[in-house]
């Protein structure tokens, strides 16, 4: 597969990752609860988890190349992203 299908994909997975995690806190919410467990019986808050798909799908939309791009340090060196 050629990397820019790969970059893809993973665009578009993180972009169902972050729906699902948004649908799912704004479910609990329209049902009275602010939570839920995770897997591990962790509470999972929703307001944050809504928060947090939100981040994802706006970084999968708007800042998906900043993201991927390589950066270049004082020196004018490229590096990889941190």
């Amino acid at each position: 597969m050629k990397t820019s299908a790969l970059r893809k994909i993973e665009r578009i997975l993180l972009l169902l990752f972050s729906l699902v995690l948004v649908a799912i806190g704004v479910g609990h919410i329209i049902r009275g609860s602010v939570g839920w467990r995770n897997y591990w019986g962790g509470l999972v808050f929703a307001p944050f988890a809504i928060s947090f798909g939100l981040l994802l799908i706006y970084v999968a939309i708007f800042r998906w190349a900043k993201l991927k791009e390589k950066t270049r340090d004082s020196k004018g060196h490229r590096r990889d992203a941190v």
